[in-house]
């Protein structure tokens, strides 16, 4: 918290160099002076039960894109409620996301993308798709069984379901990539590499610009039937486009869902909240995800 008297050292007790006033932990000045000090009463303000909260900034070497830096901090919160009462709400972590231009810069067609790496127990056999309609993408068994694999302890026949759901910002595009070394994708459907490739993704478009379009894996430059959401119906529905229609062979799968596009003016803050869900003992195959 701004200005504490009291913190001295990092944890591996060498002494703490950052000026205390540039602390931006949110507290409760109970006696408002404007510092954080416990011994006036001040205490940390969180939300929910639980919450850990930290910073970090892209003002740093990016090694998997090499791409500029942007020069905006964020600031995150992690919080869970202890709510029995509902099963939704106590089987769900939420996180807040601040970002804050620092850069000086006004940034247009800005999107904010959450990456996310779906292994759900054993990671060979997930499938993956989007809730459009509630903002949410997510990850579920392709069978009834989650049987252990490469070391990995699978959930056996209790297999959750587990969603992340955009709470304060329309869920715009979602999009997902293969890991190269499982199975054999297709060149432009495994990880981005260049700065380019990210923003691709982030556009709901393969590594190549390629739009996405309904049907197969997405991947098919001769169609015309672009959408923005991968995997958009539910797989229940015999008709609709979901990975238990499209029949793909085993895959790790990573996916990220955005926002955008918006603009990101010098010194703006844009707040950025979402939740992790987990549906217990969904029956599967090819759940009625819509139907949870």
């Amino acid at each position: 918290g701004k200005g504490n008297p009291n913190l001295q050292y990092n944890l591996d007790f060498s002494p703490l160099e950052t000026d205390p006033e540039l602390f931006p932990a949110p507290f409760v000045d109970v006696n408002g002076d404007g510092r954080y000090n416990v011994y006036d009463g001040d205490y940390p303000a969180i939300k929910g039960d639980q919450m850990a909260w930290w910073l970090f900034t892209d003002e740093t070497n990016h090694t998997l894109s090499n791409g500029t830096p942007l020069l905006v901090d964020f600031q995150a919160a992690a919080y869970t409620y202890d709510c029995v009462q509902n099963p939704t709400v106590e089987k769900s972590l939420f996180l807040d996301y601040t970002v804050i231009n620092r850069s000086g810069n006004n940034y247009q067609d800005t999107y904010l993308g959450f990456f996310s790496d779906p292994d759900l127990g054993c990671h060979l056999d997930d499938y993956i798709g989007t809730a459009p309609q509630a903002n949410a993408w997510y990850v579920y068994n392709q069978d009834d069984l989650d049987a252990s694999c490469q070391g990995v302890t699978g959930f056996g026949a209790h297999i959750p379901v587990q969603s992340i759901h955009f709470l304060n910002r329309s869920l715009d595009h979602t999009m997902y990539f293969a890991n190269p070394s499982v199975g054999v994708p297709s060149p432009p459907t495994t990880d981005p590499d260049l700065p380019s490739e990210y923003y691709q993704f982030l556009l709901g478009r393969w590594r190549d610009g390629t739009p996405l379009t309904r049907g197969g894996n997405g991947y098919n430059p001769m169609s015309t039937d672009t959408v923005n959401h991968v995997f958009l119906d539910s797989p229940s529905d015999p008709q609709g486009w979901s990975m238990c229609t499209a029949n793909l062979p085993y895959g790790d799968f990573r996916m990220v869902g955005s926002h955008g596009p918006f603009d990101l003016a010098a010194s703006d803050t844009f707040l950025m909240q979402l939740a992790f869900t987990r549906q217990s003992d969904v029956p599967l195959p090819c759940p009625n995800i819509f139907g949870i």
